[in-house]
């Protein structure tokens, strides 16, 4: 019997056998790509260079790496042969590789490595913002800026208009006559000759998305010195926002009309933040009103403090405030915090860039700006946890990348990557969340910016995302429509455009000089006793080469007018490895040191638009510090 059963399987294992050897030869993992553009170790690149290669067999889709360091960071999944960078830094050196994908294996790339151009003009700095605003200014219908003489009084329009006078404001162009031809046709159909504002603006509806337009307004006042259009926006202070509906904390309504519109009773939205803060910020800086500024930085934070997720550092969209007479609640409030249960995409993004637009604008010294910066700081990290790996780009629901029916999202992920590079390029944030901002950035541009013919084409826009009706819960999220060339996703990707060609030249991934005391001993002295000195060591790291001039540069930050300027103090660290000790005189004019006090020392190198601030609390008991800075080789 058991010699009988032996024949028939024996057969039968070399036919699995034969079937295996026949499955492993059509399962082979795909060629490598081949043949880079720019070739490899090629010098002189364009810093707009758009990086292609030759597939490899088999190949469905491709991971593209690429950095200042070798091996390069991660930077998503394309199923194209090309890869949009955005903007490189001049005179650099990048490395890259393309993992061929075939859906089961991965073929892992040779690294390539080019050097870019040493110089670049302005235009070429920011070809990407540029030409962004050029092609819209030639695509008519939709987010068209010649429309904008007739067009309403309403945020998607000044996100828009604002966007393009940064871009203008900095770079000269593409508009040589963006403010004559186009912002003040568009302010003087609401602004009348004595500042008043018309009927296109509904001040009774008390709506924050109608208070957005005044930064648009700011604008033009700051360009043209017309004292009407600073009225304008005086008026939106004193006819809306002083007598604005508000809950029981101080908190904006977000709509709260009382001529026959919309109420969003005692509810507070994220969105209201962005509409009215930057706004409101710029108007207390123009006109010394610091209540105003104190109340901006007070919205931020009163909505932070109900709606800002501990465990995740994710902000829900918005809260209803329950209290005595407080009705009707809303469905989506839950019965203990208010909030609604979900994280909306694009309500933080409105929420992140209000915070880094509100602090150019506020004191350094102001009382809430620690505590805001201390929220930017674990927002930035939240949506660090949530950032899509094949894309870069984050979910329409932030938080639930792991849903089939959810879908990443234009105008969220170019939001976050302004605001995260922003609070980079500021000192808000660790450095090291400047390739999350590279990442969105360039998952946009590679999966929802079609730049084949004259004029951009954006996909991947919400519409609309609401608290009202039945909005707030995940299946309103995910089932809003899309557009294309919203004014919402082009507004955010000019912004986006715009700080990224500012962040082009800025290195944060490879350390190359630090600043390293044991302990800083102010001492529990006043005025009267003297200056005090501190020492520091400069330290070159082996990764430096040739020489490196360093300064100290004045006291900046908080009560920084209390102590005079720091000398500058030059120091050529010639070799790797070398240390230089440095000794700072610090002397306090006005003040009693007994309790501490947090000042900035910048210490800058040989490109003054790279320095590295840090605090070091004045006080009594030693302090250790380690400072980090990075210089663009």
């Amino acid at each position: 019997m058991r010699i009988s059963a032996a024949r028939p399987m024996a057969g039968m294992v070399a036919l699995i056998a034969t079937f295996l050897v026949a499955a492993t030869v059509l399962a082979a993992p795909p060629g490598p790509a081949s043949n880079p553009g720019p070739a490899n170790g090629a010098t002189n690149v364009d810093i707009n260079e758009t990086l292609t290669w030759t597939v490899g067999s088999g190949a469905t889709a491709h991971d593209v790496y690429l950095g200042r360091e070798n091996p390069p960071p991660y930077q998503g999944r394309v199923t194209t042969n090309a890869f949009i960078p955005g903007t490189f830094g001049r005179d650099r050196s990048y490395f890259w590789r393309v993992d061929e994908v075939d859906g089961t294996d991965v073929t892992t790339g040779t690294v390539w490595s080019f050097t870019t151009e040493s110089s670049a003009s302005v235009e070429e700095r920011y070809k990407w913002a540029q030409w962004i605003c050029q092609s819209l200014f030639n695509m008519p219908g939709h987010a068209t800026p010649t429309s904008y003489a007739v067009s309403p009084w309403d945020y998607p329009e000044a996100l828009y208009l604002s966007g393009i006078y940064e871009v203008w404001k900095e770079t000269g162009g593409p508009m040589t006559n963006y403010l004559t031809d186009y912002m003040q046709p568009w302010a003087d159909r609401t602004v009348q000759s004595d500042g008043s504002l018309s009927g296109n603006y509904q001040p009774l509806h008390y709506n924050l998305d109608y208070t957005s337009p005044g930064r648009a307004l700011m604008a033009v006042y700051t360009e043209t010195g017309q004292a009407k259009y600073l009225t304008g926006v005086g008026h939106i202070f004193s006819d809306q926002l002083a007598s604005h509906r508000r809950n029981d904390e101080g908190g904006y309504w977000h709509k709260a009309s009382v001529i026959g519109g919309t109420v969003y009773w005692w509810q507070m939205w994220l969105d209201g933040v962005y509409m009215a803060e930057p706004m409101t910020t710029w108007y207390a800086q123009t006109t010394g009103l610091t209540q105003w500024a104190d109340e901006a930085t007070s919205q931020i934070l009163l909505i932070a403090q109900h709606a800002q997720d501990p465990a995740t550092g994710l902000l829900y969209h918005g809260y209803f405030e329950y209290g005595t007479g407080h009705s009707p609640v809303p469905a989506w409030a839950d019965p203990v915090t208010g909030c609604n249960p979900e994280f909306w995409g694009r309500a933080m993004g409105w929420y992140i860039s209000a915070i880094v637009d509100v602090l150019d604008r506020i004191p350094s010294d102001h009382y809430n700006r620690a505590a805001i910066i201390q929220v930017l700081q674990d927002l930035v990290e939240g949506l660090d946890n949530f950032q899509d790996h094949d894309t870069g780009m984050w979910y329409q629901v932030v938080d639930k990348g792991y849903m089939g029916d959810n879908w990443v999202e234009t105008s969220c992920s170019l939001f976050f990557s302004y605001g995260i590079a922003k609070a980079v390029q500021k000192g808000y944030v660790d450095p090291k969340y400047l390739e999350n901002a590279w990442r969105g950035y360039r998952g946009v541009l590679n999966n929802k910016v079609d730049s084949s013919g004259a004029n951009l084409i954006l996909y991947g826009t919400v519409t609309v995302g609401s608290l009202g009706g039945s909005g707030g819960f995940y299946d309103y999220y995910v089932n809003s429509g899309l557009t294309v060339n919203d004014e919402k996703g082009v507004g955010a990707l000019i912004y986006t455009a715009l700080q990224m060609s500012r962040m082009a030249d800025v290195d944060l991934t490879t350390p190359i000089l630090h600043v390293d005391t044991g302990s800083i001993a102010f001492g529990t002295q006043d005025h009267n006793d003297g200056p005090t000195s501190t020492t520091f060591t400069l330290s070159n790291d082996a990764l430096a080469t040739g020489s490196l001039y360093v300064s100290l540069g004045d006291i900046t930050g908080t009560y920084a007018d209390e102590f005079s300027a720091v000398p500058q103090t030059a120091v050529s660290l010639l070799a790797p490895g070398e240390s230089v000790v440095v000794t700072v005189t610090w002397t306090p004019t006005a003040i009693d040191l007994t309790v501490p006090r947090d000042v900035v020392l910048p210490i800058a190198h040989n490109d003054p638009a790279r320095t590295s601030p840090f605090d070091m609390p004045i006080g009594g008991t030693p302090v250790p510090v380690e400072v980090s800075l990075f210089r663009v080789e």
